[in-house]
């Protein structure tokens, strides 16, 4: 038979293991409601991060491309005073190349008064007509105002695919426009340091998560983990149009490229911003978060198990075992012991009520004891009465066979009332025997 503190500490385990449970599943619940809140909350930080560095690469690229005018334009200016000085230089191929590997650019023109080149270090531009394209017409301003001057933005050379720049000036001496052209290597390094793709290369989301930025205007990838799909539309790695226009701080869940997503997006300039945070990350966190929680609830519950036990142990087992040891010192015929536990009200009720049901038994015990000797008074007196009783009847046996000497029909019934009192006598002796036997039984209830 199991004891009360095996029947207690089985219920208890199994009450804390679907506690337990329980706990878990809703830990779960709500750590994986809070991380997907705290991932969308690291989101917004790095957008953040990644509006100030487009803001600041764009700073950095005009100011970069101040700069390289400015030194441009005085490389132009010097050109320009190299011929003021001496015009013949013009005329000498050998001074223009020299003249241009000093100045460190990659070509010098001169127009006539038409804003035709009629000297140039690249013999392709000879005679070519600023007024025959759209990108040098405004150039011709040069020939009407002595003070304009005009470093154009850099533009994509198709022949060669780089970037190439014009810087024109008047002349000094006459009419005319001084130009030189060259590759602006400090602008490209710049902006390729500074494209959205190098920026939100370098910006990590969580742990593993990354970031990619969108095109407005063509709705296709300009950054993404895979370089592999930039410039294709973004709907190909799974990022709809819906999910683009999301409002800031929103996280949703997608799958890209066959995995799931945490997405969190941003309109910044030309861009939609966004981020790209594995879902197993934000699961992992809620898992790791849920077992810490466990573990310190585990321990809680253990601590309180044993705390239970040893409760149980110190006020309800030893209890009921004085109860028992009690309960054994009466039955050994200590009918006088008494219980007297008092630890709480319960078993202080226990105590009252055990020694009130021992005063009962004790009470009737001696009711039964005085009824015994009252019984072994009257079966005294009964055997008295008996015994009398058959001392008459042998006096009486003796009279009637004297009488029966006189009269054979006396004889006779005399003969029949003796017979009658000798069992009357046996009958009373065998009553005074099971009065004695009853006696000795009611002696044997009694002790």
């Amino acid at each position: 038979m199991k004891s009360i503190k095996q029947i207690l500490l089985k219920k208890i385990i199994i009450a804390t293991a679907i506690v337990l449970a329980s706990m878990a599943l809703l830990c779960f619940v709500i750590e994986s409601f809070l991380s997907d809140t705290k991932t969308g909350e690291t989101a917004q930080v790095r957008l953040s991060d990644a509006k100030e560095r487009i803001s600041q690469s764009a700073s950095a690229i005009a100011e970069v491309t101040t700069e390289m005018n400015e030194e441009y334009l005085v490389k132009t200016r010097a050109f320009a005073e190299m011929i003021a000085l001496d015009p013949t230089i013009l005329d000498n191929a050998e001074k223009l190349e020299k003249i241009r590997s000093e100045l460190k650019v990659d070509e010098l023109h001169v127009t006539d008064e038409n804003g035709i080149i009629k000297w140039t270090t690249v013999p392709e531009c000879l005679n070519f007509d600023f007024m025959t394209s759209e990108q040098t017409k405004p150039i011709m301003k040069c020939l009407e105002d002595s003070t304009y001057e005009l470093a154009q933005e850099p533009q994509l050379n198709g022949t060669r695919g780089i970037l190439f720049q014009y810087i024109s000036v008047p002349r000094r001496d006459k009419k005319g426009i001084v130009q030189i052209g060259m590759e602006p290597k400090k602008l490209t390094e710049a902006l390729k340091e500074n494209t959205v793709e190098a920026i939100l290369k370098n910006i990590t989301v969580g742990k593993h998560g990354t970031m990619f930025a969108v095109n407005k205007s063509d709705k296709t990838l300009a950054a993404f983990y895979d370089e592999n799909y930039i410039g294709k539309a973004a709907k190909e790695v799974g990022i709809e149009d819906g999910t683009l226009e999301l409002p800031e701080g929103k996280v949703v869940r997608r799958y890209i490229l066959g995995q799931a997503k945490l997405i969190c997006m941003e309109q910044v300039g030309d861009y939609y911003i966004g981020t790209l945070v594995p879902s197993a990350e934000s699961i992992d966190q809620a898992l790791m978060s849920t077992g810490v929680i466990m573990i310190l609830a585990l321990i809680a519950f253990s601590l309180l198990t044993l705390l239970v036990i040893r409760t149980i142990n110190k006020n309800v087992v030893s209890s009921l075992g004085g109860f028992v040891k009690k309960i054994e010192e009466i039955s050994h015929g200590n009918e006088n012991e008494r219980v007297n536990i008092r630890n709480f009200k319960e078993v202080d009720t226990l105590s009252n009520g055990f020694n009130a049901l021992l005063d009962g038994i004790k009470e009737k015990i001696n009711e039964t004891k005085q009824l015994n000797v009252r019984m072994q008074e009257l079966l005294g007196n009964v055997a008295d009465t008996s015994s009398r009783i058959n001392s008459l009847s042998i006096e009486m046996k003796d009279v009637s066979k004297r009488i029966s000497e006189g009269s054979s029909q006396q004889a006779d019934t005399v003969m029949q009332l003796s017979d009658s009192f000798h069992a009357i006598s046996t009958e009373v002796r065998e009553n005074a025997s099971a009065a004695e036997r009853a006696c000795s039984f009611s002696r044997s209830a009694g002790e």
